[in-house]
């Protein structure tokens, strides 16, 4: 039986780039005595258009901080569409963390792949669309504010601000420049409106039932930026604009790149900076297709007749990574021939070994990235953790504690080991018998590191948990 859910939830980010280069589009792009047909040129893009490949890149930054990376390939026939996004992650540590998801939409029938579960597909239905955003009575109202801002700005902006020139293929490009004390009031209650429409429908937040406690309690448990952003914003302003419009010799909207800066306020903080720089082009107007949906065509088996799939690694690989963990472990305190051949396997840009069996525990679970540095260690003597915790007995480790901890370190990640210059004891477990100890570690300034471990002080001394997982 197919699954019901709402096509529109897998279009979170490609939606809301589409509703932003609308906003942005019908706000600023217009040069004087023309600022109707561009208006409309974007309104048809979004809301009339039946055929269309859309492609490009988006960053996110707040204050300067790249917080999310979207790449987008969109393709819309009729009733049939196909979207590709790739999201990309910094972290700190390690290579962006990549997820998304690639969907195929046949006549109102929806195919869904994410990135996070390779080598299967989840189904399902949804209302036809064959445009890129539906319209409602919203988007109209929308639209309608839109063109009377659009006719305002005309009047408020001053000269220079769009620069219009000839393209190569007979159409034009408008190039925009709007500095933070040329910005006319009357654009904030309209991106406000904007992003409210967006976020609404695209985002699946609700503004009219958030309140301060709700908002304080995003502020303090979001697991994303993204997240905390959308929950916890209570006003948009735009500080600034560049970017460049081109069209057609049609009139058709062929790209925009650029960028925009939005100051975001919230009930604690206001004046935070939201940047947004983006490249995103349309193409093959009348001449893009889109294909029926066949799992052979992508490698993948349907979500309910068969387990997930990681991806496999090489047998070269294999050995590289063996040995590494092996040393690492090695200097962790453990016994390296009493380690069993390893099971790898490749998961969002990790590589798992595992080795089964060993002493008392099923496993010794480590996690290494692209460059061999280890992420992860865990080695299945998680019930002590279950004890209840208690202030540790000493105010500092033992010496041998400290040098046993830099060895792992040296061994499994040497660059965070120069950053490292002292540990802390945190909490202090006991448990059948055995102390456990959590410790942080600080850099030249007394900070915390962002990792932490977990050693086990009752003899054999070793390092039983380390976490570098910095999402």
């Amino acid at each position: 039986m197919k699954r019901f859910a709402p096509k529109s939830k897998k279009r979170v980010f490609l939606c809301a780039v589409l509703s932003f280069v609308l906003l942005f589009v019908t706000c600023l792009a217009q040069p004087a005595g023309n600022a109707r047909s561009i208006v409309d040129a974007a309104v048809s893009l979004l809301f009339f258009t039946d055929n269309v490949t859309l492609t490009g890149s988006v960053d996110f930054s707040l204050d300067g901080e790249r917080f999310k990376t979207a790449e987008i390939v969109y393709k819309q026939a009729g009733v049939d569409s196909y979207w590709d996004l790739v999201l990309k992650t910094p972290r700190q540590y390690r290579t962006d963390r990549i997820t998304g998801y690639t969907v195929i939409a046949n006549d109102g029938s929806f195919y869904v792949m994410e990135r996070y579960h390779p080598g299967i597909y989840s189904d399902g239905s949804d209302v036809p669309c064959d445009t890129l955003v539906r319209r409602s009575t919203r988007s109209d109202a929308l639209v309608s504010a839109g063109r009377a801002v659009a006719d305002q700005l005309e009047l408020l902006l001053p000269a220079g601000t769009f620069v219009t020139s000839e393209a190569a293929d007979g159409g034009q490009v408008v190039e925009v420049k709007l500095a933070k004390e040329n910005v006319p009031g009357i654009l904030s209650p309209f991106l406000n409106l904007a992003a409210d429409f967006a976020i609404r429908r695209f985002m699946n937040v609700d503004y009219d039932t958030q309140n301060e406690t709700l908002r304080e309690y995003f502020a303090e448990n979001s697991e994303t930026v993204t997240q905390r952003i959308l929950h916890t914003t209570t006003s948009f302003d735009l500080s600034d604009a560049d970017f460049s419009v081109s069209f057609d010799a049609w009139g058709r909207f062929t790209g925009a790149k650029g960028s925009v800066t939005v100051l975001i306020s919230s009930d604690t903080s206001s004046g935070t900076s939201l940047s947004v720089a983006f490249d995103i082009s349309a193409s093959d107007y009348g001449a893009t297709g889109v294909s029926a949906f066949d799992p052979a065509d992508y490698e993948v088996i349907s979500a309910g007749t068969g387990p997930e799939k990681t991806a496999e690694v090489s047998p070269d690989l294999s050995r590289l990574l063996t040995d590494r963990a092996t040393a690492t472990l090695t200097a962790a305190g453990y016994d390296p021939s009493a380690l069993a051949t390893p099971e790898i396997h490749e998961t969002d840009g990790l590589y798992y070994v595992e080795f089964p069996g060993y002493g008392d525990f099923d496993s010794i679970n480590t996690a290494l990235n692209e460059k061999g540095d280890f992420i992860l260690l865990g080695d299945g003597s998680e019930q002590w953790y279950m004890s209840n915790a208690m202030e540790p007995s000493a105010e500092e480790l033992s010496a041998e504690a400290v040098s046993l901890l830099h060895a792992f370190l040296q061994e499994g990640f040497p660059a965070l080991d120069e950053q490292c210059v002292s540990f802390r004891p945190g909490l202090e477990y006991n448990w059948d018998g055995k102390t456990w100890l959590y410790v942080t570690a600080q850099d030249r300034t007394g900070a915390d590191l962002p990792y932490s471990f977990y050693i086990r002080l009752t003899s054999p001394l070793k390092v039983v948990y380390y976490d570098c997982l910095d999402e």
